[in-house]
């Protein structure tokens, strides 16, 4: 523990931020102060005259962290931290906007967020002025930081310095906390001659922990040398980004949280039926038409290649940014759309783009915050410094839908690793629990896919388990597809059919109407043909399931019915999973 503290004070140091030692929890729970009733155990300094003592210095620093003393930052010189100590004042804070910044849950419970202060204003110290519980740490105040531990409990980071910017304090705390005006917030300083070379190092070291790919490091120096006065010579930035980039980075996976959790997160089931509920409309279908994308959803649209999945997604996206009818039949509910593509070049996507345009009867000027990229972006969902950016464009445009077409190209992960998809799984679900928007997935199927399933989708089933899938197989005409939606939180869809007419530059789709299953005759021989072609080894449900044209009710029901009947037996387990197998071993 000693040399974890001593690691994370000469971090915090290395950044700016003012050391300085706090008393820590001996081994039988006293205060090292030696006080027998010392009421803040691990949380007070361990010097008389600390805020003149507090330090950057690494000699001092090792100095005091000889013993395993608790880490205290001084605040004031251009920080504030704003302690939130109770239930009701997370209540109270839940009702401000509070951006993403760094933030820390403190021994008790409590957090502390960080913000900075603009130029020329010095805040002090306050306790209750902006409401009860909620107190605040500026010029001769301190606070406890992470990995410290106090009688009460251990400090850990919610939102950590050196991931995320500290951001600006809010209007309202410093309307609530100033007397009278206020000096205007400043541009960012120069980067004079002598720090330029350390301040881009910095930032690419900082960038490199984080994951960030060579490309974005020096993306980011770039746009950052132009602060130098005056600024390096490209190919001495390029030459930094390259050295930082030969580190092998720590590659982090991280939530960013804009808001703690509140105090009641868990209910009862008594409380949960209390709830007055008001859900949102479908983004697309809906009214009696089935759902394609529902409201706060996840999905994955897949499919062949030439399987019309592209084009759909696309011309449903418009709808949605339009506000009109999806193929003329599913309605959408109007709302700002992101689209990040990353397959084509931008003129193919320009001509697909006026496709749909013109099938969906709109203008672009209509286009609710509508967006694509090109693929010379190379956005990756995967890079820490890419997804930074995309939070900041969902920030700004605010979406009800973020596409992402196609998986294989955002993302070096591998697709048969399950861990790894459970990671891209984890950052989808945040974006989309973070800002309450439907995610769609374009992704391919596996070359020697049969079924018309999600389990057909290519690499770990982890992707297609976590989500709701629309799959499409092209007819044999070459004129459509058919589609199959399987969400997880909406109404049953039957299948549909899909037509798409080209001719110049305009398109034109067609809803055709739900498409028949197979008959229960038709169902028990194609459940008898696929279980032939693996005998005498027999399939799982769950690898019949991605070999059949149809449902998991309908197979299921088909399964029980020819075993009935004699024509299959269950053979035991692999693994969790029952193993069917013809009974005579053909068919």
């Amino acid at each position: 523990m000693a040399n974890e503290l001593l690691d994370a004070a000469l971090e915090y140091a290395a950044i700016g931020l003012r050391v300085l030692p706090v008393h820590y929890l001996k081994q039988n729970g006293t205060c090292s102060c030696g006080a027998a009733d010392c009421r803040g155990a691990g949380k007070h300094p361990a010097l008389n005259d600390w805020t003149q003592k507090a330090t950057t210095n690494e000699a001092q620093i090792r100095e005091w962290w000889s013993r395993p003393n608790n880490i205290g930052l001084a605040t004031g010189g251009g920080h504030l931290v704003l302690d939130i100590d109770t239930a009701e004042a997370e209540a109270w804070l839940r009702q401000q906007t509070v951006p993403p910044t760094w933030c820390a849950r403190t021994g008790g419970g409590g957090l502390h967020y960080w913000f900075t202060l603009p130029a020329g204003l010095q805040l002090g110290n306050t306790a209750g002025r902006l409401a009860d519980g909620v107190d605040t740490r500026g010029d001769g105040g301190m606070v406890v930081v992470p990995p410290s531990r106090s009688g009460k409990g251990a400090y850990e980071w919610l939102v950590e310095p050196g991931f995320l910017d500290c951001a600006p304090a809010p209007d309202w705390l410093l309307d609530g906390l100033s007397d009278g005006d206020r000096p205007a917030a400043e541009l960012p300083p120069t980067i004079e001659a002598g720090k330029r070379n350390d301040t881009l190092a910095s930032l690419a070291g900082s960038m490199r922990r984080r994951g960030a790919a060579a490309e974005a490091i020096l993306a980011a120096l770039l746009v950052e040398n132009a602060r130098c006065n005056p600024p390096l010579e490209r190919n001495e930035v390029e030459a930094i980004a390259a050295s930082v980039a030969r580190y092998e980075p720590e590659r982090p996976l991280r939530v960013i949280v804009s808001a703690p959790p509140p105090s009641d997160w868990l209910l009862d089931g008594a409380d949960l039926m209390a709830l007055d509920i008001d859900e949102p409309p479908p983004l697309i279908g809906g009214g009696g038409s089935g759902v394609l994308v529902a409201a706060r959803d996840f999905a994955v649209w897949h499919g062949a290649p030439r399987s019309y999945k592209s084009m759909a997604i696309l011309h449903a996206s418009i709808c949605a940014a339009t506000g009109n009818l999806f193929a003329g039949h599913f309605p959408t509910a109007r709302t700002s759309v992101v689209y990040v593509q990353e397959e084509g070049g931008a003129a193919n996507w320009q001509r697909r783009i006026g496709w749909c345009l013109s099938a969906a009867e709109a203008e672009p000027e209509e286009l609710r915050g509508w967006f694509a990229t090109s693929a010379s972006a190379r956005f990756r969902l995967d890079d820490p410094a890419w997804l930074d950016a995309l939070r900041a464009q969902i920030e700004v445009r605010q979406p009800g839908l973020l596409v992402i077409d196609p998986l294989s190209q955002v993302s070096s992960h591998d697709e048969n690793d399950a861990t790894e998809t459970g990671a891209l799984v984890r950052t989808c679900r945040d974006l989309q629990a973070s800002y309450g928007l439907s995610v769609v997935l374009v992704a391919h199927d596996r070359k020697d896919a049969r079924a018309r399933r999600g389990a057909n989708l290519r690499g770990s089933s982890a992707l297609w388990a976590a989500a709701g899938t629309v799959s499409f197989d092209r007819t044999e005409d070459g004129d459509g597809c058919t589609v199959v939606a399987e969400l997880k939180d909406a109404e049953p869809l039957e299948r549909f059919g899909l037509s798409f007419a080209i001719e110049g530059a305009t398109m034109a789709v067609t809803y055709d109407g739900p498409v028949g299953t197979p008959t229960v005759e038709a169902a028990k021989e194609e459940v008898l043909r696929v279980l032939a072609s693996a005998a005498p080894r027999g399939l799982t449900r769950t690898e019949l399931e991605a070999e059949v044209s149809f449902r998991r009710t309908k197979l299921r029901d088909t399964l029980v019915e020819l075993e009935r009947i004699g024509r299959i037996d269950s053979v035991g387990r692999r693994g969790n999973a029952t193993t069917y197998r013809l009974i005579g071993g053909s068919f």
